[in-house]
């Protein structure tokens, strides 16, 4: 990095959905989310964890934002909002670093990332 003589600007902040649109919105090369990913199946229904789950396609979670811990979810449509808002297509890479984040790397690419690193959809990582 040292040297390409180039400048570097990191920011790193807690998940809400108030710091993603704000980050998002700014002139990014990249992206990197590193969090959980819910896929809308029968399955994810039912647990305390999940009790605020909307029900509108997968989803990313994000922290609340009064950060209690308690889960936020971003679903599949609120993030392809959030990504057209913010004119998102500019975006160098992106890299969504949670389980069944393909739905999100494919609302990305579609945008017009030009790259974009995600997990397959049936998959699972770990932290």
């Amino acid at each position: 990095m040292r040297e390409s003589n180039r400048e570097v600007h990191l920011t790193k902040t807690l998940a809400t959905r108030m710091n993603f649109e704000s980050i998002l919105c700014k002139k990014l090369v990249g992206l990197h989310f590193s969090g959980h990913g819910v896929p809308n199946r029968k399955e994810t229904f039912g647990g305390s964890f999940f009790k605020n789950f909307n029900h509108e396609g997968d989803s990313l979670v994000f922290e609340d934002e009064k950060c209690t811990g308690e889960a936020d979810f971003i679903s599949q449509k609120e993030l392809k909002d959030y990504v057209k808002y913010c004119n998102a297509h500019r975006l160098d890479f992106v890299f969504v670093a949670s389980c069944h984040s393909e739905f999100a790397g494919k609302i990305f690419r579609d945008a017009g990332a030009k790259h974009v690193i995600c997990v397959a959809y049936e998959y699972t990582v770990e932290d």
